[in-house]
């Protein structure tokens, strides 16, 4: 504060300035954006004088989200929508078929893939089927539903039905064009007379191995299930990575591995597989009134050996009567090493049947004569 003179106006007492404060800054709270309405973001202004130092900016409206476009529920707010019925696909690949009339019914679509190549009428089916002749047919709203898509690329899917007026049939198209996300899919091998199977993704499931055993035959196709079913009825299905991963192959020869699985809810899919495995064969002899048993890998188990002393007689140990033989004398031994230590101590004519068989798998037999 100054003074000076009322009648000659002299400054008795001059003013000094005094710094400007500064403003004083004040949080505009944000709001933020529904799905119908816009948000605003924070802002700043003077608590002191009111001056607006960071301007708010305006959010959008979110919009409704859902899952796709037969979901009646929004992923943000919950509110509900009126859906209409029809087919589609989702954002996971699936096929999706809702269809609320009772009276509609025979619902079938046909999936065409038609990869990068396009069509002018998705209608012209003539076209669609000379694009992919192997296109396939799913029956009913329930097995459509299952259906997920393994490919990238378009699709044109036709759906059939009939309205249960007069039985007249009805017909839709629709076209997808799919992103599917690389899958590191599973393998399978043979590795020391065991099958071997790798996991895929996490998306993967419901794994069986089939295992046509061909002996010493092959087949063109290893994956014509129906060949390799007339070629051996009796092929072994396996439940279960574990369980197959610990499948021990039987024999020499000829295999083919049908590893089947399913991607999510899709079909089956299989990896079809051909090897041939080799065993080193047991031998058994006699040899200076001892037995000799060799199993070279340890591959096998339960080896046993059952002496047959039949004397005077002489036998073909390809066509020992075993009943017989047995009511004339026999003796058992248990493992290798017992067989390997036994002696044969009487003179006559001997036939020695080696029993064993590897995990799992049926009892095999060698069988040998020698005289003593």
């Amino acid at each position: 504060e100054g003074k000076k003179c009322a009648v000659c106006g002299e400054i008795l007492v001059a003013q000094e300035e005094i710094a400007a404060l500064g403003h004083t800054e004040e949080n505009i709270p944000g709001k933020d954006a529904t799905c119908t309405e816009p948000g605003l973001t924070e802002g700043k202004k003077c608590a002191v004088c009111g001056e607006i130092l960071v301007a708010q900016e305006e959010i959008p409206a979110l919009g409704h989200t859902y899952d796709n476009s037969f979901d009646a529920t929004c992923n943000i707010c919950g509110e509900t929508r009126v859906v209409e019925d029809g087919l589609t696909v989702t954002a996971d690949n699936k096929l999706q078929l809702i269809d609320s009339d009772e009276n509609h019914i025979y619902h079938r679509v046909t999936v065409y893939f038609l990869g990068d190549q396009t069509v002018e009428d998705i209608t012209d089916e003539a076209t669609l089927k000379a694009i992919d002749s192997a296109a396939k047919t799913y029956w009913s709203i329930a097995e459509i539903n299952k259906v997920q898509l393994q490919k990238s690329g378009k699709y044109v899917l036709v759906l059939n039905y009939n309205n249960g007026v007069g039985g007249m049939k009805e017909t839709g198209f629709v076209e997808a064009d799919v992103v599917v996300p690389e899958l590191t899919l599973p393998t399978v091998e043979a590795q020391n007379n065991k099958i071997t199977v790798t996991a895929g993704d996490a998306s993967i499931g419901n794994y069986r191995a089939v295992v046509y055993y061909l002996g010493s035959q092959t087949v063109a196709d290893i994956n014509n299930e129906i060949i390799l079913r007339a070629m051996d009825p009796a092929a072994k299905t396996t439940w279960g990575l574990e369980k197959i991963n610990n499948l021990q192959l039987w024999k020499s020869g000829n295999y083919v591995v049908h590893l089947q699985y399913n991607v999510g809810t899709g079909v089956k899919q299989i990896v079809a597989k051909a090897f041939t495995v080799a065993f080193s064969e047991l031998t058994l002899d006699v040899v200076g009134g001892k037995m000799v048993a060799a199993d070279p890998e340890n591959a096998y188990v339960h080896h046993r050996a059952v002496v047959y002393y039949v004397g005077d007689e002489l036998v073909n140990p390809d066509n020992l009567d075993e009943v017989k033989a047995a009511a004339i004398t026999e003796t058992t031994y248990w493992g290798l090493e017992k067989i390997n230590e036994a002696k044969l101590v009487k003179s006559g004519n001997y036939v020695v049947v080696l029993e064993y068989n590897l995990p799992n798998s049926p009892k095999m037999t060698i069988s040998v004569s020698a005289t003593i």
